[in-house]
């Protein structure tokens, strides 16, 4: 049997929304409400880390992704990290899940520029 999911931290207030976020790309409401978000040449980054173990993360968006109608493009995996780009139409999105120490598993959303 696998070890049961780590329960989120007590007090903490997961993030539902995120302002900006297009409506078909899902988000993971088992998060530990410490979205961060940041700008850089045009492109937008969503931040936000999980108490879910990386492969119930990564599975969560591989699966809502498709049923949204994306596709991927490309994925890579490291050792600590699994980086998927995904299209749609001429949408493109990047999410890359990393595992921080303590298990934790911190998901990146990467927005390109809007034209």
């Amino acid at each position: 049997t696998s070890p049961p999911d780590k329960a989120p931290t007590a007090g903490v207030t997961p993030v539902t929304f995120i302002e900006g976020l297009p409506q078909d790309v899902p988000l993971l409401t088992e998060n530990n409400g410490d979205l961060r978000t940041q700008l850089t040449q045009g492109m937008t980054m969503y931040s936000f880390t999980s108490h879910l173990p990386a492969e119930k993360v990564t599975e969560f968006y591989k699966e809502s992704m498709l049923k949204n109608g994306w596709e991927i493009l490309s994925q890579s995996t490291g050792t600590n990290d699994e980086q998927y780009v995904y299209m749609k139409g001429e949408k493109r999105i990047t999410i890359i899940m990393v595992i921080n120490q303590g298990d934790t598993c911190m998901v990146s959303i990467m927005l390109p520029p809007t034209e």
